[in-house]
């Protein structure tokens, strides 16, 4: 590469390093629209199969909006138990703080 072709190059790459930054967006960037709210979301407190089924139901209802979880014990879950927020179509935004229980 010539020495024109070099200085070319490198001008050329700066200014698109200079776009790049100019147009690049600087700030946080949140999945959730209600990030920054005031609101608080709900935490469900979980202690049974039954607990786990209102937690379920509230993230379908939230549709997509933050639910907190909260084990306050063992819990066993049948095969019958909802998954809720296991998909794309019903995620779960929230926080599941587990206490150090476990939820079989």
């Amino acid at each position: 590469m010539t020495e024109i072709g070099k200085k070319l190059a490198a001008i050329l790459l700066a200014v698109l390093m200079v776009f790049g930054m100019l147009f690049t967006n600087v700030g946080p960037v949140y999945a959730d629209a209600n990030v920054g709210s005031d609101e608080e979301p709900e935490t469900i407190q979980i202690s049974s199969a039954e607990d786990w089924e209102t937690f379920c139901a509230k993230i379908i209802e939230a549709d997509g909006a933050p639910v907190n979880g909260e084990l306050t014990c063992d819990v066993t879950l049948t095969e019958e138990s909802s998954m809720a927020g296991s998909t794309a179509e019903i995620p779960f935004t929230g926080v599941f703080d587990g206490k150090g229980y476990t939820l079989t």
